[in-house]
């Protein structure tokens, strides 16, 4: 932290000075209310969370506790331990619990919001100079030898003034860009409905139909199963007879779709593999990456960051190669702690040169000769969300399987509609 002897300070306009925190203001702490004071009523006690988080209930004190430690609407507080920040007290009388400064500031030397503004504006250089590797502090010498360069009393009015004015403006713009996000969130919403229904463009009568095109799926998909499951030496056909032919959804309540669409279960026309149970402690800085839950963002893409990336040894990729995951891949997330933010049942696609392990709560979800852009549309419209909502078990922890997602009905338009749709 910079002091008042160091030659590093920037030089002032006119009228300008430096001073010390501590000679503009006296901070007092609070007083160190043990739980065993705490009642249910009286005057409400201030803590840290009190400030942070307006919502939380107070503890209450009746002690006849020193006016020192009173605080009224409009004082100045900071709070200088674990958390860091300035604040206008406007919720009545109160008393002052240990590790806040209610700052009595000078007002002949300086404005109380000017004030305000500055340790806020600085709280980058307190957090710098705090101390403690559990719960950071702000040491009480270091702050009040902090330079504060004060404008002449009118001045500092004038630019508390136009701080305000900024903030305002700030304020109104944030919420105008909140209001566009909802918007662009609805026009997302309906963009990807008509998509799935059919209404984005028009159908080509020459297109190969949905319903040939299906064929050629179920066809190809029993192909698949022959050839992981033919016998290792020359036999009879009569193991072929084990197939079972996926079954198509009941339409009778599902919407109409245009002419050369058709309703598809998943399970008629994608293939899914489980993720397997990597061992966490075999985790380590490098090798090869896991794909975990926490990778899938909600834009549809993988998120790799310093905090979300884990590795296992080489070794593993070697011994299960089945699990290693390329580019342009579909993978959904099987669990979640909630059903917010669309986090259960959320499908990324893997992007060029991607090479990881899937791990458990994840699964490969991969279509049958679809377009899997859109397929990943599909996944990221209401009609899926609405069936991930219909699987709730109103537990904690929430979970789908891919059992259930064989069930998912899959809205197939002709494959040439499909590469228009992905284009649009």
């Amino acid at each position: 932290m910079t002091t008042l002897e160091s030659n590093e300070l920037p030089a002032l306009p006119d009228g300008w000075k430096y001073a010390k925190l501590g000679d503009v203001a006296e901070y007092i702490n609070g007083r160190a209310f043990k739980p065993t004071e705490w009642e249910e009523e009286g005057l409400p006690i201030i803590r840290i969370q009190n400030l942070t988080r307006p919502d939380l209930p107070f503890n209450y004190s009746s002690a006849d506790i020193p006016s020192k430690y009173h605080v009224y609407n409009g004082d100045l507080l900071i709070s200088w331990s674990a958390t860091l920040d300035t604040f206008i007290w406007n919720r009545g009388h109160a008393l002052l619990n240990q590790h806040i400064f209610l700052v009595k500031e000078n007002p002949q030397i300086v404005e109380q919001k000017y004030l305000y503004y500055f340790v806020k504006g600085h709280l980058h250089l307190l957090t710098d100079q705090t101390h403690g590797s559990g719960m950071q502090h702000i040491t009480r010498g270091k702050f009040i030898k902090t330079p504060i360069p004060l404008a002449p009393l009118e001045e500092q009015e004038r630019i508390v003034a136009a701080i305000e004015v900024q903030f305002s403006r700030l304020d109104e713009s944030t919420a105008v860009l909140k209001r566009l996000q909802r918007q662009s969130q609805r026009y997302r919403a309906a963009l990807l409905k008509h998509a799935c229904e059919g209404q984005l463009l028009p159908q080509d009568p020459t297109d190969e139909s949905a319903d040939q095109l299906l064929q050629r799926i179920l066809h190809e998909r029993r192909q698949r199963w022959e050839a992981a499951n033919a016998p290792t030496r020359p036999s009879n056909d009569t193991w072929k007879q084990k197939y079972v032919e996926p079954q198509g959804p009941n339409t009778a309540d599902l919407p109409e779709l245009p002419s050369g669409w058709v309703w598809v279960t998943w399970q008629q026309v994608g293939i899914s593999q489980n993720g397997r149970a990597f061992p966490s402690k075999e985790y380590q800085e490098t090798g090869f990456k896991l794909l975990r839950p926490g990778n899938l963002h909600k834009d549809g893409k993988l998120e790799w960051t310093i905090n979300n990336t884990r590795h296992m040894p080489n070794e593993w990729a070697k011994k299960y190669p089945d699990y290693i995951v390329y580019g342009n891949e579909l993978i959904i997330n099987l669990t979640a702690q909630s059903l917010k933010d669309e986090f259960l049942g959320r499908v990324c696609i893997t992007e060029e040169g991607e090479k990881c392990l899937l791990n458990q709560r994840l699964a490969r979800i991969n279509p049958i000769l679809i377009l899997k852009k859109y397929a990943l549309w599909v996944f990221k419209s209401q009609i899926f969300r609405q069936f991930v909502s219909s699987l709730n078990t109103g537990s904690l922890i929430q979970h789908m399987f891919t059992s259930q997602l064989e069930e998912f009905v899959f809205p197939l338009p002709p494959l040439a509609e499909q590469e228009r749709i992905v284009s649009e």
